[in-house]
């Protein structure tokens, strides 16, 4: 999952369409808007290349700190479809 969204559109070869999208959403402003996009990005990226993937929960963190401003942490809960264990993978972005 991380590998997925962490890959840029374009990056893999053979398979310009593999990645989220999310690098795209680097410089855009750090509103409120920006979690729902982040959201909608990874659901779309995970429905379409993995869709034996339940998410659970997206849980986006913009950072308010000064020295970290540029940074959203991302934390995907998640289970295997027919497998009720929960798993979470966290990245920073920025």
């Amino acid at each position: 999952i991380k590998t997925l969204l962490l890959t840029k559109k374009g990056e893999r070869v053979m398979q310009p369409n593999f990645g989220s999208g999310l690098q795209e959403l680097l410089f855009d402003f750090n509103d409120d808007l920006l979690s729902t996009k982040i959201e909608e990005t990874i659901t779309t990226a995970l429905e379409t290349w993995l869709p034996y993937i339940v998410v659970q929960q997206i849980n986006v963190q913009q950072s308010n700190d000064n020295k970290d401003k540029n940074t959203v942490g991302i934390s995907v809960s998640f289970n295997v479809r027919n497998n009720p264990d929960l798993n979470t993978v966290s990245f920073k972005i920025g």
